[in-house]
């Protein structure tokens, strides 16, 4: 279920950005199987794309390209969505300093301390960021495009964006979309991956 105030559940500074400069550019994939999606999935892939916009403050703008029945091209399988995004290897002393460097508020405070303190000391291992988080901390430029996003044909889903529960047997489409694009912005984790 969404929450009413869904900036509250993924962001927990729970405030829109006072100047938004994030910018979401979508396109449709080369096999244009995105026209094929049924009425209403456009507006609720804009209405996520504002929503993230209004909530992400770092100046960047993010290409991902958008598919219907598959992602970028290829099979979701029995997914109900999928994203695959460009990344960087990393040195762990660049990221350090990238994220050290970076203007604090509460919430990077709770999560690295504010002098980095509940950072690892030492590389835990190979650093692997997306295009989009790399370009926000400023490690490498954006990608073109940034990522993919697909979602199924195969299941139903409701395309109601005010945050209401989905019909018995349905999934919440606003919630699908986000949970695909914030995967490209970097809401995953290499960690244990190869």
């Amino acid at each position: 279920s969404l929450l009413s105030k869904p900036a509250l559940a993924w962001f927990p500074h729970g405030q829109s950005a006072s100047t938004p400069a994030f910018q979401i550019i979508t396109s449709n994939y080369s096999n244009n199987s995105w026209n094929s999606a049924p009425a209403g999935w456009q507006a609720c892939l804009d209405r996520v794309k504002a929503d993230l916009e209004s909530w992400i403050a770092n100046p960047i703008t993010v290409t991902i390209q958008v598919s219907y029945g598959d992602v970028g091209g290829a099979s979701l399988g029995s997914a109900l969505g999928k994203s695959i995004y460009n990344d960087n290897i990393s040195t762990y002393s660049a990221l350090e300093t990238a994220l050290l460097a970076a203007p604090k508020d509460a919430v990077k405070i709770s999560a690295y301390g504010a002098a980095g303190a509940s950072l690892p000391g030492s590389s835990p291992g190979t650093m692997m960021v997306t295009t989009a988080l790399g370009n926000a901390l400023g490690l490498c430029a954006g990608g073109s495009p940034d990522g993919y996003a697909g979602w199924s044909s195969a299941v139903s889903v409701d395309t109601t964006v005010d945050g209401s529960s989905c019909a018995s047997g349905h999934y919440s489409l606003y919630g699908a979309i986000l949970h695909e694009l914030t995967e490209n912005l970097s809401r995953t984790s290499f960690l244990d991956s190869s």
